[in-house]
């Protein structure tokens, strides 16, 4: 069951393990007619959702958590895989809802049913909202005692500096936390130890930093070394932390260089500082230069200049590169050639997603024409182009 924004979650090859997959023809059931009308919005789901949960509909819960709303003329659809998905949303961002923010007892009721019906996966999206202790105290509960795949997302929320410790310590204690979105948190030295902790315990399969604030600049150092100690995580967020002072960006250069798990590495308006002008600074690692493992790379919100896609080509020029999908925002002009060349000359991508600069796409495609011999590289050509 996808309810609002919950789709954070990132699947290797893309794919939404909660997908709607062909129309079906139950009917709704009759104590929640009344709030799902054709066609369905992600606002009446979640309400329907908020519904049953604090009424105890544990039977319409079960029908939501296979259900989502239709398309091309169907009412609803069967999920392809059950999973549900819990996103209560802020008061901060949504003023006017009156069932904003989570009251005291909603995830104590959710745990209560998950306990009952053993889905194979649950999500939760807390972002954006004030948690106070009862919420907090009621998530830890339900994170220890979780029997399935839980994949939460806490991004942007504020809370007391306990209740980061508390929250990762419940995590640690249950191998089938598979997800933690953290992006835009503010992480104090305890909740900074406490994630460190978290990933060398637990097989946390994807983890966001995106946005995170370090106000000691030693935690994330000390985070890119727990980083380079783990070996679970497939999916890995960071980016937009501020300039990384030469010191971080070597630790997260050797965390990259080393971590043999990861598959999918999100970059986001990521500067490490190598001089005193704004120009000189560098947007990706040299690390990533050497990691032969990954299978996507996507680098958001960044204007690569010359450095970085010299980079980039040394990356995609490895004989050992594995990297399939390729996903790029603008690209400085004097670094046109380097990407272009890059993808001309790498035998593994099967995907180019670029937003590239109009002269950059045209000579892309200049390029492609005159190379006969890079047939293999049709499809990715243009999907770079964005032709069918």
């Amino acid at each position: 069951m996808i309810i609002g924004s919950t789709r954070w979650r990132p699947g290797l090859e893309g794919e939404d393990i909660s997908r709607p997959t062909c129309p079906d023809d139950a009917q709704v059931p009759g104590r929640i007619a009344h709030l799902l009308h054709a066609p369905c919005t992600a606002d009446d789901w979640r309400a329907a959702t908020l519904h049953c949960l604090r009424k105890r509909l544990f039977p319409e819960l079960d029908w939501l958590a296979v259900h989502a709303p239709g398309g091309e003329g169907h009412d609803f659809v069967l999920r392809q895989s059950p999973c549900f998905a819990l996103d209560i949303p802020s008061r901060k961002r949504f003023a006017m809802a009156s069932d904003a923010g989570p009251d005291d007892g909603d995830l104590a009721i959710l745990q209560e049913w998950i306990e009952q019906r053993r889905p194979e996966s649950v999500e939760i999206s807390l972002s954006w909202n004030e948690l106070a202790l009862k919420p907090v105290q009621e998530l830890a509960g339900l994170l220890t005692k979780a029997p399935c795949a839980v994949h939460l997302n806490l991004s942007c929320c504020g809370w007391a500096p306990p209740a980061l410790r508390d929250l990762c310590d419940a995590m640690s204690r249950n191998p089938h936390v598979a997800s933690l979105n953290l992006g835009g948190a503010r992480l104090d030295t305890d909740g900074s130890k406490a994630l460190q902790g978290l990933l060398t315990v637990t097989q946390l399969s994807s983890l966001s930093l995106v946005g995170a604030k370090f106000p000691d600049t030693d935690d994330f150092q000390r985070l890119c070394e727990a980083l380079a100690g783990n070996t679970s995580l497939l999916h890995l967020a960071i980016g937009n932390h501020g300039t990384l002072t030469i010191r971080q960006a070597s630790s997260l250069s050797e965390a990259l260089q080393t971590h043999r798990s990861l598959q999918e590495l999100e970059i986001e308006a990521l500067e490490l500082q190598a001089g005193s002008a704004h120009a000189d600074r560098r947007h990706v690692p040299d690390g990533l230069i050497a990691n032969g493992e990954l299978r996507k790379l996507t680098l958001r919100t960044t204007a690569l200049n010359q450095q970085d896609c010299d980079a980039l080509e040394a990356l995609l020029g490895r004989e050992d590169c594995r990297l399939r999908c390729l996903c790029i925002d603008t690209v400085d002009p004097t670094g046109s050639a380097a990407v272009v060349r890059a993808v001309l000359a790498n035998r593994s991508l099967t995907q180019v997603h670029p937003w590239l600069y109009p002269d950059t796409a045209s000579q892309l495609e200049a390029t492609f024409r005159s190379c006969s011999s890079v047939t293999t590289q049709e499809n990715v050509l243009n999907a770079a182009l964005g032709k069918p």
